[in-house]
């Protein structure tokens, strides 16, 4: 166990950062918008996924949890501020179900879509949790991502009536809603996140890692227990669903060390270019009928994105902390 946490470390400390970054980023936007393709694959007839979204959720945290006591080169007691991880756990566990509750609410292309709005509630937690001031560029920004998603949702509502259409771009009132819940609890749990691992910044990702998802295998675990505690965690399982827990669990791995190496700036670019990956594949491997509000949407997110990351534009807290990170690597070398 610790030869393995020492290869890990040694790989990571081999590759570097530029490339390792870009690594991370390109892994992360393949696992994210191949997401919702995978699960609207493992639909049945009815548009509906045969297993319960808490055993799914509940694997994808035992095998982080496993991954990361593995590579972790030593064990360390726990003590009370460790519970600290327990908050985004607790919200990245009620995302995970929610997220595949959406499924059956609007298509893939449209759920990768409306998640940009995690833009919003990201700028909004870090300027109240992290207090980081914004240009109005980025202001503007944001408003687009906001117009872009109420344009893609407007169009997709007039099939939501027809029921569940796995040919067509929908969205149903239902899913709104829904969606609006999941985007707040994640910019929250990703601007918590990021402040956590970089306030124990000594800490090796491994070990947050542990102690996060110890906190979600247990909460997940409690879940399915209280919806089906005499049902088998794997009933309705077929060989995609291991695929998408397996994805998933290292798209989880992914985000912890872009959070941590690098941003929450760095996370939202992941979820922008998953947008444009999900829609082709929603064209290419669904042949869904992608509505014109959804190429419309692209075009205002991508345009959003070159607004909100332009680099005359970045907010100065983050221009500092770059400055701050890149002191600490020059210390080192």
């Amino acid at each position: 166990m610790n030869q393995l946490g020492i290869a890990a470390n040694m790989v990571s400390f081999a590759l570097p950062a530029q490339l390792s970054s870009v690594v991370w980023m390109a892994a992360a936007i393949l696992f994210t918008g191949s997401h919702s393709f995978l699960l609207n694959l493992a639909k049945d007839e009815a548009g509906k996924l045969p297993f319960n979204s808490s055993a799914v959720v509940t694997l994808q945290e035992a095998g982080k949890l496993l991954v990361c006591m593995l590579l972790l080169p030593s064990f360390k007691s726990l003590h009370l501020r460790d519970f600290a991880y327990a908050v985004p756990a607790l919200c990245y566990a009620f995302n995970n179900n929610v997220a595949i509750v959406l499924q059956s609410e609007m298509d893939s292309a449209t759920f990768q879509i409306l998640c940009n709005f995690k833009t919003v509630t990201t700028c909004i937690f870090m300027f109240l949790l992290l207090q980081r001031q914004y240009p109005w560029q980025q202001w503007l920004a944001v408003v687009l991502i906001f117009l872009a998603g109420i344009i893609n949702s407007s169009s997709g509502l007039s099939h939501a009536d027809d029921g569940w259409q796995s040919k067509q771009s929908f969205v149903t009132p239902r899913g709104l809603w829904l969606m609006l819940v999941y985007c707040s609890s994640s910019g929250f749990a990703g601007v918590y996140s990021e402040w956590v691992m970089k306030k124990y910044q000594s800490e090796s990702l491994w070990f947050q890692g542990l102690k996060m998802n110890l906190f979600g295998t247990v909460i997940n675990g409690i879940a399915f227990l209280w919806s089906q505690p005499a049902t088998d965690i794997t009933r309705g399982f077929s060989p995609l669903t291991w695929l998408i827990i397996a994805s998933q669990a290292a798209n989880g791995m992914l985000y912890a060390a872009i959070l941590k190496k690098m941003s929450n700036i760095a996370r939202l670019l992941v979820v922008g270019a998953a947008m444009i990956l999900a829609a082709l594949l929603a064209q290419a491997g669904l042949h869904v009928r992608l509505s014109w509000a959804v190429w419309v949407a692209c075009v205002l997110i991508m345009a959003a994105y070159a607004l909100y990351y332009s680099p005359r534009h970045q907010p100065s807290s983050s221009r500092q902390q770059s400055s701050s990170l890149k002191q600490r690597k020059e210390l080192v070398v």
